[in-house]
């Protein structure tokens, strides 16, 4: 299996360590090896995320490309719609605040979408959300930033079966 190639400005190596993803300790600014999870299942699944911030884009690119997921990133919602649809994927994650419109404005285009309203819909926030908050966003899960990876690919994962 061909390795994927990453830079990680990393300051939480070990929960990085913790995935299995380094085999030893990088310096901060390195170049390292991920390989896919081989004991993940054979259908792959279409992830679209959102994030006007690059470096959690890469991270959560990184952790999901491990986990055997098929990541399509973007840092720009103008025309996400009409991306949405063209890459059809199996579950969106969106950032909160984002420039121009926000993730929950987005979240209930989706869910109001002929074509994307079945898809399971995560939104990361750096705010934190009561049950009140989460049915107003009509999202299906919410992610609070900072995160932790194994909630992340346990939240997705969780979803993404049910799809």
């Amino acid at each position: 299996m061909l390795p994927l190639n990453v830079l990680i400005v990393n300051p939480d190596y070990d929960r990085f360590a913790k995935k299995g993803l380094f085999g030893t300790r990088p310096n901060d600014l390195s170049l390292s090896a991920f390989q896919a999870n081989p004991n993940t299942k054979a259908l792959v699944k279409k992830i679209l995320v959102l994030d006007d911030n690059q470096d959690i884009l890469d991270m959560v690119e990184a952790v999901l490309n491990y986990e055997n997921y098929e990541v399509e990133c973007i840092s720009d919602g103008s025309n996400f719609i009409a991306y949405a649809e063209s890459v059809r994927p199996d579950l969106v994650l969106l950032d909160f605040r984002l420039s121009g419109k926000s993730g929950d404005e987005l979240c209930r285009q989706i869910k109001s979408h002929p074509n994307l309203s079945h898809i399971p819909v995560v939104i990361f926030s750096a705010y934190l959300f009561n049950d009140a908050d989460l049915k107003k966003l009509s999202c299906d899960a919410v992610i609070a930033k900072p995160f932790d990876i194994n909630e992340l690919v346990d939240k997705l994962t969780s979803l993404l079966q049910a799809v």
